[in-house]
């Protein structure tokens, strides 16, 4: 049976919602929030609110990037018969205003992985533009720069993780490279878990004009996170790793690391034990914010100390649901059970407060990073 797979855009009450570009999985600011008037209601099913949409021949995991004019998303190149594995996909360039596919071009790689797999696919990192070039990564082992009217530019021969977010810093374009291959079925095994350093993953730049290395980190990333570049008070940019999670990762010590995106550089390390780096990591007010096990950690970031720990599964304001009203309640939900984080990959910062959706509940959770208040709504 042939699917067709659809690509929308959304209005808002205003008109399109184009006020700003997105030219990276992340957002602008590299923190996957903006500032501007974004929808909040739409239907496919009903039609309401959707400026256009196209069918697509295949899936794709990756969120569209824009710039000015333009889209940016990738597909799976077109299977001929019934398949649970892939490894080339499709770079497109579409019309932000219409829809129109501008251009195509085919990026093919070494590996297969699983195709719409749960964690992620070859099609899964975004596209990021700086907006002269476009680069496209694909996770079965191919990184592949374009002008913006489709010209080649450059490509890379490495395999990276599939839920990388690809940014652009400086003139380079970074992206989490991985080092050890799939197995056939295009899934991971756990058998590196003990690898040395040569087979870690890692932060890697490349020159946006050449396609060179221009740094590889020494601290390794976990597969897992979502890493997103951030300016300290000083000036400097800076990125946050996390090591540690499921699946057998070999990067050693579990923990997290405060990266210099000049050139790459280890500026601290935090070791944490039993640490499950599978989340995102803010920074405000020169603190990094993030989960470890039960509880909200607040790490400086020139000295890389901890200055403030708050419990989330402890005695917690909770906001519920009973008898046909909403009562305030204080709740002690403990850990989630089976190794996994309460916020399991689900938290992002947002202003002074650092949102997470329970793992076992139906609830959404948030800590004020700057009062330490905990609180389920």
């Amino acid at each position: 049976m042939k699917l067709t797979f659809t690509f929308l855009t959304v209005l808002t009450c205003t008109g399109l919602a184009m006020a700003g570009d997105w030219p990276q999985g992340a957002g602008p600011n590299g923190n996957l929030a903006i500032a501007n008037e974004m929808p909040v209601e739409w239907s496919v099913a009903l039609d309401e609110n959707i400026h256009w949409k196209i069918t697509l021949p295949e899936t794709g995991q990756n969120t569209p990037t824009v710039f000015g004019d333009k889209v940016f998303l990738s597909t799976y190149k077109p299977f001929e018969a019934d398949a649970t594995i892939g490894k080339d996909i499709i770079a497109w360039c579409c019309d932000a205003k219409t829809g129109k596919v501008i251009w195509k071009r085919e990026i093919p790689a070494q590996f297969d992985l699983r195709l719409s797999g749960c964690f992620s696919d070859s099609t899964s990192p975004p596209a990021a533009t700086d907006g002269e070039r476009v680069v496209f990564v694909n996770a079965s082992g191919a990184v592949e720069c374009f002008t913006l009217d489709g010209e080649p530019v450059w490509r890379q021969e490495f395999l990276s993780v599939g839920r990388t977010l690809p940014f652009i810093h400086d003139g380079k374009v970074i992206f989490t490279r991985q080092q050890y291959p799939p197995e056939p079925s295009g899934k991971f095994p756990h058998k590196y878990k003990d690898s040395p350093r040569e087979m870690w993953t890692q932060l890697q730049a490349l020159d946006l004009k050449t396609g060179e290395v221009a740094w590889t980190t020494e601290c390794g990333v976990n597969i897992g996170m979502a890493m997103l570049p951030q300016k300290l008070s000083d000036g400097r940019d800076v990125i946050v790793t996390g090591r540690g999670g499921g699946h057998g990762p070999p990067e050693k010590p579990l923990g997290i690391s405060l990266v210099d995106l000049s050139d790459g550089s280890t500026l601290w390390t935090l070791p944490l034990d039993n640490f499950n780096a599978t989340q995102t990591f803010g920074i405000r007010n020169d603190q990094v914010h993030f989960f470890y096990g039960t509880n909200h950690l607040s790490v400086d970031c020139l000295s890389g100390k901890i200055v403030k720990e708050v419990s989330i599964s402890e005695n917690i304001p909770t906001r519920l649901w009973n008898n046909g009203k909403r009562i305030t309640s204080t709740e002690s939900p403990g850990k989630s059970g089976k190794g996994r984080n309460i916020t399991q990959t689900s938290n992002l910062l947002v202003g002074p407060w650092n949102y997470f959706r329970h793992y076992k509940k139906p609830w959404l959770g948030r800590v004020n990073v700057e009062t330490g208040a905990a609180e389920y709504l």
